[in-house]
């Protein structure tokens, strides 16, 4: 799971290549400031993103993707992280 942020927007992931994926972001979207958090497998990191994207709505983060709240409807249906 990670986070980027350039500028005032968030986004947060979750992905099974973590520098593949950065790279991409970089090149779509510009240098941004990244943070990974290691989780166990593939749900436990879908988990975590959801709960993070909860948390970031909650503070009023700006989330530069707006599936990022749909992402957060649908796992958070799976419970607790």
């Amino acid at each position: 799971m990670y986070v980027l942020r350039k500028g005032s927007l968030y986004y947060c992931g979750e992905t099974d290549n973590l520098r593949t994926r950065l790279l991409q972001h970089t090149r779509s979207k510009g240098l941004v400031h990244a943070v990974a958090v290691p989780v166990n497998d593939k749900s436990h990191a879908r988990g975590v993103e959801a709960a993070a994207i909860q948390e970031m709505l909650d503070r009023g983060f700006q989330l530069w993707a707006s599936g990022d709240v749909a992402n957060v409807k649908a796992i958070s249906r799976l419970g607790p992280v």
